[in-house]
């Protein structure tokens, strides 16, 4: 009888040291799935603060850019004796010349004189610095190429320069933009003049000064007006513009219908106002999400982008699509939430939602919607945005 008392002890002790093992084994195992949950959120973190720090970088070097290619090809006092052969020309050193300014770009009246301008952190053209970018620098280098082959340096004047913009945080590139500028070519074509409607033009958010300072950025010239104005001071507004452009953040009962016969094109965000605009007569959805999808890349909108998916924001944000009631004309670029009318144009002329036909060029963007953040805006985002504004502006780029 004792050993068969001994004999059940011995398998309990078994039986315990086995589920401890267990236990054990256990452990690791969660303790291992932990790890790797916490790497994937930790490697999604780092790929959205990536993803955003590429778009800052872009816009910095695209802002400067932009700056850069509006200047005379030489300096002003060169331009009546512009002749390739002329020696002067050939062997004139690049960079600001005597009695230009090196602690802003006020003075800077041709394309050398931004060769070697380098800031840390970057600042505007009149000298203060840009905010909250510490650790950044822009880097302009410019060069003459040979206008026989446009990659090849060449230490003489041909007509022809190299413009490079880079970006850099703490000493890492971030964005380079490349351009050539050359002393025949004709000036560049002129940029849309939008009609930015705001809550306060007096006082615009931080999110409406976001949009502003993007617009002007691309070389838009932006004047703001607030959506509470009166009628009369919209038809007077839009004498001076070509384009309107409506900011999500203004209610859609203060600006009501005073763009509706508006002769201007309109790129509006607000979703409670396609129907006023005539996109459709249904009622607007709110879906949240990072992602759009391309219908339609035949237009000048969606042109550079294959059909298929894209980012529009970095994070889920809201954007609004219509359900049901597209005017007959209304042409559906992008769509979100499996197949939902989302990105949408009209042409002038075009039917509309409710009948009518569209006084001039209309877009409704992806985007939209109360909490809407627009500094999350990708690359992609903004290109659209920049090409619905000059697409409804009627001046495409080539």
């Amino acid at each position: 009888m004792s050993n068969v008392l001994s004999k059940t002890r011995k398998a309990r002790v078994r039986g315990a040291g086995f589920t401890l093992v267990e236990a054990a084994i256990s452990i690791v195992l969660v303790s291992v799935l932990l790890v790797a949950a916490l790497n994937t959120v930790a490697a999604a973190k780092l790929g959205q603060q990536q993803t955003a720090e590429r778009g800052q970088a872009h816009l910095l070097a695209q802002e400067l850019m932009s700056e850069i290619m509006r200047q005379d090809y030489a300096d002003p006092e060169d331009v009546g004796r512009i002749d390739l052969r002329d020696p002067m020309l050939s062997t004139a050193a690049m960079g600001a010349d005597s009695g230009e300014s090196n602690s802003n770009r006020l003075d800077f009246d041709d394309v050398d004189d931004y060769d070697g301008w380098n800031a840390s952190p970057p600042q505007n053209k009149d000298g203060p610095l840009i905010p909250n970018l510490a650790g950044w620098r822009r880097i302009v280098t410019v060069e003459r190429r040979s206008l026989a082959d446009s990659k090849q340096p060449t230490g003489t004047e041909e007509g022809l320069k190299h413009i490079t913009v880079q970006v850099e945080r703490d000493g890492a590139l971030i964005a380079q933009l490349e351009a050539l500028k050359g002393a025949g070519l004709p000036p560049l074509p002129p940029e849309p003049s939008v009609l930015f409607v705001v809550t306060d033009d007096v006082a615009p958010s931080s999110d409406e000064l976001a949009r502003q300072a993007l617009m002007e950025s691309w070389g838009f010239t932006v004047s703001l007006i607030a959506a509470a104005a009166l009628q009369a001071d919209f038809d007077n507004a839009v004498v001076n513009a070509n384009v309107a452009y409506v900011s999500e953040t203004i209610l859609s009962s203060d600006l009501g219908t005073k763009l509706v016969a508006a002769p201007i094109g309109v790129v509006n965000e607000e979703g409670q106002l396609i129907d006023d605009f005539g996109f459709a007569s249904g009622t607007p959805f709110a879906y949240s999400t990072t992602n759009a999808t391309v219908l339609d890349n035949t237009h000048y909108i969606t042109s550079p982008f294959a059909t298929g998916l894209i980012s529009v924001t970095t994070s889920s944000q809201p954007h609004i699509y219509a359900d049901v009631g597209l005017g007959d004309d209304v042409q559906v670029l992008g769509t979100i939430s499996s197949g939902k009318a989302s990105l949408l144009t009209v042409n002038a002329g075009g039917t509309l939602a409710g009948g009518g036909a569209a006084p001039a060029r209309r877009v409704k963007m992806f985007w939209g919607n109360t909490g809407f953040d627009f500094t999350t805006l990708t690359p992609d985002g903004q290109t659209i945005m920049k090409r619905a504004i000059e697409w409804a502006a009627g001046m495409e780029k080539p």
